[in-house]
């Protein structure tokens, strides 16, 4: 029974880590540079932010998780400068726990891939 339980909770947790993905067009409407990396506020927001916000933006890429972190803020900023859209976003989930973006825990969606429109 207890491996059953540990089998379940290990699936579990490794599905709240998965990726998701959702369909734009997101606007760049703000960006936030700071030592740790940047942060982004998209309009729309993003679904999985559940109508919240952490400090006004609804995700981030942090410099020491990203192995294109440049390419990942290169078209962040040129999507704002440009006025250019995101056709997709992905992003992590929130923290275990988390149901919303907020001030709170941390609770600000991780950027992992962003896919840009083609502007018209």
């Amino acid at each position: 029974m207890s491996k059953v339980f540990i089998f379940l909770l290990l699936v579990a947790m490794s599905l709240s880590a998965i990726s998701a993905e959702q369909a734009g067009p997101f606007k760049v409407a703000n960006f936030r540079v700071g030592s740790d990396g940047i942060q982004v506020a998209f309009e729309p927001a993003p679904v999985a932010c559940a109508g919240g916000t952490h400090f006004r933006m609804h995700a981030r890429v942090l410099r020491t998780n990203h192995a294109n972190y440049e390419a990942m803020v290169s078209a962040v900023y040129s999507a704002y400068v440009t006025g250019a859209t995101f056709d997709w976003i992905w992003v992590n989930s929130l923290p275990s726990g988390v149901t919303a973006c907020s001030n709170n825990n941390n609770a600000i969606l991780d950027l992992t891939m962003l896919e840009l429109s083609k502007k018209p």
